[in-house]
């Protein structure tokens, strides 16, 4: 079955700070930004900074199972939110995408699904912007996604964890042989035999 994201999802625009976010370590909110996406698409908690709400529009806040999407920059991709615990907000880069029915759409396969190269596609040729893209609510609400059984969706899920843990997986090994090359390198260049 076929549906606009707009059918499936209600999409709200990141938290409308004006100008550069002051990190405050006593502030009421986490804040998602750009600096805070590792390279597999995943917040890196961390080091996430806190701020105060400095606006009267009161914040959409993160949930689990929300999906953020990157709306500016070159690398629009969508990111599963997953264990939130605090009060949470994402900077006007980003949109927040809450679904409407989570009996018909699983969250995680509508992540894969917004990062797939169908979508890039789509986002290139309805994006605004000629050095950095940016994707509009208008054009991110015309987007069509496929939506499959939940026994499918539940398939595809599964096969995007055993991608990451083996992703994982392999980036531990390359570490280690990147790390003993060095050894052997360092041992060779200081003249030991």
């Amino acid at each position: 079955m076929e549906k606009t994201l707009i059918d499936c999802v209600q999409i709200n625009p990141g938290y409308p700070y004006r100008g550069k976010i002051k990190e405050q370590p006593d502030g009421e909110v986490q804040v998602v930004q750009i600096k805070d996406i590792n390279e597999r698409n995943q917040v890196n908690w961390t080091d996430i900074s806190r701020s105060m709400l400095t606006g009267k529009k009161a914040p959409n806040l993160i949930e689990s199972d929300d999906i953020l999407f990157l709306a500016r920059g070159n690398k629009n991709v969508a990111i599963s939110m997953e264990g939130i615990a605090e009060d949470v907000v994402c900077s006007p880069v980003f949109f927040q995408l809450k679904i409407r029915d989570k009996t018909k759409l699983i969250p995680k396969f509508l992540m894969w699904q917004l990062n797939q190269e169908q979508t890039k596609r789509y986002i290139a040729e309805h994006c605004g912007g000629t050095v950095q893209r940016n994707v509009t609510k208008k054009a991110l609400e015309g987007l069509v996604i496929t939506i499959p059984s939940m026994e499918k969706q539940a398939q595809v899920v599964r096969l995007v964890e055993c991608y990451e843990k083996e992703l994982e997986t392999y980036n531990k090994l390359i570490s280690n042989r990147t790390q003993m090359m060095t050894a052997v390198s360092n041992n060779i260049f200081s003249g030991e035999k």
